[in-house]
């Protein structure tokens, strides 16, 4: 205490003022962002789903159009975010969804046993969702073929992608049954084989609860990177742009190296986007050479950035600007020049205004 003041803590006196934006912050909302009870509808107030047992219960809620009003703060509904409104149309559609998204998962025996809606107060109620899941449709078998005539490093990738993913005993769940198969094309577009074509199909055996896999790779012919050709640079110089996609041609065609030259492009800083076509016709597959065309969308060269701030402590008060000018290819090349200018005034002893004790 000083002359009858009470100096806080800085780290208290940040509580302080966070508490009291805080207050601040709700009495707005409450004053002026409350929503309306609709009139003549009822407001969802819970949604819960019981019986999943094998499956994550609020994965389910999620993928549901019937949701709890949302509450401000974690706390109060109808603030700042509007009601969520009960709709007896949209819970039908939502059982359905239900009993897609675990047929999608290998459920195929999966019910919906009942959607019940209970009134808790007038204007509220919650909803149960109440699930069968079932015994799940296991993989029994899964066959790789059109992979006999490729180079037995290539062979064995492809097949380990596939059975990796999707093993016998897994689950049947189509987002893996899918994924194997885009797993595997990646992994001979990254060995060549630009134009590889991976198909599936699916034997479901319900009563057995069995599902047989399989996958038929067409490889097409391993190919080199054809032409390198950039588009829309526009005042940027193309010799350090095509050296940072450091990609030649005839090199083995690969969907990672693509991937990699393409965030180097980005890393020089002057384009906004940056986007890479390799041209897959039917002329260059007979050719097994793949041109590949990159498409550059520049950013602004040259920025000006304005700025200040203010720091205090309880004996020193700093108060600068900050003014700064960068060009992004000056004089050609892609050099970078930035100045910056930070003026500034140091007031010093110096105190903040202090707290009246109560």
């Amino acid at each position: 205490m000083t002359n009858g003041q009470t100096l806080l803590h800085p780290r208290a006196s940040r509580l302080v003022r966070r508490g009291v934006a805080l207050c601040a912050l709700a009495a707005i909302a409450l004053g002026g962002g409350c929503a309306t009870m609709p009139a003549g509808h009822s407001v969802v107030d819970s949604v819960d789903v019981r019986g999943a047992e094998e499956e994550d219960a609020s994965e389910v809620e999620e993928r549901l159009a019937t949701a709890p009003s949302p509450k401000f703060l974690g706390l109060f509904r109808g603030v700042v975010y509007d009601y969520a409104v009960f709709n007896r149309r949209t819970l039908d559609i939502d059982l359905a969804r239900v009993e897609r998204y675990y047929r999608a998962r290998g459920y195929y025996d999966a019910r919906v046993r009942a959607g019940r809606v209970v009134t808790t107060a007038e204007g509220h109620v919650a909803v149960t969702i109440e699930v069968e899941e079932g015994l799940p449709v296991r993989v029994r078998k899964v066959k790789v073929e059109g992979v006999a005539d490729l180079p037995e490093a290539v062979r064995a990738r492809t097949v380990d992608k596939i059975t990796s993913t999707l093993p016998s005993g897994a689950l049947f769940d189509e987002e893996v049954y899918q994924a194997a198969e885009q797993g595997a094309a990646r992994t001979l577009t990254n060995a060549a084989y630009a134009f590889a074509k991976v198909t599936r199909a699916a034997t479901v055996d319900v009563a057995a609860r069995a599902a047989d896999i399989t996958y038929v790779v067409d490889a097409g012919p391993a190919a080199v990177f054809g032409e390198i050709t950039f588009e829309g640079l526009d005042r940027i110089p193309e010799a350090p742009v095509r050296r940072a996609f450091d990609t030649e041609p005839g090199s083995p065609y690969s969907t990672s190296e693509l991937d990699s030259a393409r965030v180097s492009v980005l890393d020089l800083g002057v384009f906004a986007n940056v986007e890479v076509r390799p041209d897959l016709t039917p002329t260059n597959k007979q050719r097994a050479t793949v041109p590949i065309v990159v498409r550059v969308e520049p950013t602004k060269l040259h920025s000006i950035r304005l700025g200040g701030g203010v720091e205090a402590d309880l004996i020193r008060t700093d108060v600068h600007a900050s003014i700064g000018w960068e060009h992004k290819n000056f004089l050609g090349g892609l050099r970078k020049l930035s100045i910056e200018f930070r003026p500034g005034l140091v007031f010093f002893p110096t105190r903040l205004p202090s707290l009246q004790s109560p």
